[in-house]
C-alpha cells in the first residue's frame, strides 16, 4: 500500500482466503509514523502464517508475556520476511529511486498485481480542513499531504499495476488548490498516469491508460461526476455509517466485463460483529487505572453530579434515570 498507515487495506485484502491459502500476498507497505508502522510490521509478521495459525508466542506478546525481541527470536525467518515487507519512509520525500527499486523487488516481475493506498486523509478530512484554517499562514499549496496523491500516480505510471485502489475521506471531493478541485486532477491523473508523470515529474514512462470503476455505479467515463466514487460503507456490510471515496482503476488490457458493482445489503448490527469477542472492562483514560478506581468513578455519580444535572437540563430526566441505575450496577460489579 502507498502510505499504508497501520495497514487497513492490506488487512482487507489478506483476509480473503480459501482453506489455508490467502488469495493476495502483501509484498510491500510504506508508512512514515512510528506507531502505525509498528502495527504494520506486527501484522506483516502475523501474515507469514496461514490464516488462524499464528503461533502461541504471537498471543503471548499481545498479552505482554513476551517482548518483541523474544517473539522474533522464536520465529526469525518470519520476522525477517515481515521486515522486508515493511518500510518506514515518507512518500514524496524519500528517494524515488529507492522506492522504485523496492517495488520492483516486491513484485518480482509479476505482470498482475494490485496497488492500494491513497493520500493522507488528515489534509482532506473535515477536522483537518477546519483545523488548518486556524493555523497562522497556513497554505494548502505548501502542505505536502495535499500533494501526496501525485506520488501515488507516479508509482502507477512507472510500475503499471493491473488494478489500483485509491481510498480517501469524502472531503477529497471538496478540497482545492489554487481554486481548482483536487479530485479533478486526481481522476485525470489516474486515467492517464503517463501524461501526469510527464507534466508533474518530467518523466517519460511507457504507461498504460486506466479505466476507472465506482463501486456503486460501475465503469465511469471521463464526464462522470466525481461524487459517483463516494461509497456509503453501511450499504455493504460495514456496521458503521461511514462514507469513503474509493476509486478502482483497471489497466486497459484487463477485461472487466464480468466485474459489476456489488449488491447493496441490509444493515449489519454492531452487536452481531462484537458478540463473539471476549468481554473487556473499560479502562480510565486520564489517570492510572485499577478496578477500584474504575468503580469509584461510578460510585461518585449522584443525582447532583454537575454533568448529569446539565444533561438533565438539556435532554430531560429520561437520560438520568438510565445512567444512575447503570452506574450503581457497574460499581458493584
Amino acid at each position: 500500500p502507498a502510505q499504508a498507515g497501520p495497514g487497513g487495506l492490506a488487512e482487507g485484502f489478506s483476509s480473503l482466503h480459501h482453506n489455508d491459502e490467502r488469495f493476495f500476498s502483501v509484498r510491500l507497505s510504506v508508512e512514515k509514523e512510528i506507531e502505525p508502522f509498528q502495527t504494520l510490521r506486527l501484522r506483516a509478521f502475523y501474515r507469514q502464517f496461514a490464516p488462524g495459525r499464528a503461533p502461541p508466542e504471537h498471543y503471548q506478546f499481545l498479552r505482554n508475556e513476551l517482548s518483541l525481541q523474544e517473539l522474533h527470536a522464536a520465529w526469525p525467518v518470519q520476522a525477517e520476511e515481515a521486515e522486508q515487507e515493511t518500510w518506514q519512509a515518507t512518500l514524496g520525500m524519500c528517494d524515488p529511486e529507492e522506492l522504485d527499486e523496492r517495488i520492483r523487488e516486491a513484485i518480482s516481475g509479476e505482470r498482475h498485481w494490485i496497488l492500494t493506498g491513497g493520500p493522507p486523509c488528515q489534509a482532506y478530512s473535515t477536522a483537518g480542513i477546519v483545523g488548518n484554517r486556524t493555523k497562522a499562514n497556513y497554505s494548502p499549496e505548501t502542505d505536502e499531504r495535499y500533494l501526496l496523491y501525485k506520488e501515488y500516480i507516479r508509482v502507477i505510471a512507472v510500475h503499471h499495476p493491473s488494478v489500483f485502489v485509491m481510498e480517501n475521506v469524502p472531503g477529497l471531493l471538496f478540497a482545492k488548490l489554487a481554486g481548482q478541485k483536487i479530485i479533478e486532477s486526481v481522476l485525470s491523473g489516474l486515467r492517464s498516469p503517463g501524461d501526469f508523470a510527464y507534466k508533474e515529474f518530467g518523466l517519460w514512462p511507457d504507461a498504460p491508460q486506466y479505466r476507472l470503476f465506482a463501486l456503486a455505479h460501475g465503469v465511469q467515463g471521463i464526464d462522470a461526476p466525481a461524487e459517483n466514487f463516494l461509497v456509503h460503507c453501511e450499504n455493504y456490510g460495514v456496521p458503521q455509517a461511514r462514507s469513503r471515496i474509493i476509486i478502482l482503476g483497471f489497466r486497459d488490457d484487463i477485461d472487466i466485463s464480468a466485474f459489476i458493482p456489488p449488491p447493496v445489503v441490509s444493515a449489519t448490527a454492531v452487536g452481531k460483529v462484537l458478540s463473539s469477542l471476549p468481554e473487556l472492562r473499560s479502562t480510565l483514560s486520564k489517570e492510572g487505572d485499577s478496578l477500584e478506581k474504575w468503580r469509584s468513578v461510578f460510585r461518585e455519580i449522584t443525582p447532583t453530579t454537575d454533568w448529569l444535572v446539565e444533561a438533565e437540563t438539556l435532554h430531560g430526566s429520561e437520560l438520568k434515570h438510565v445512567i444512575l441505575p447503570a452506574a450503581a450496577q457497574l460499581y458493584q460489579t
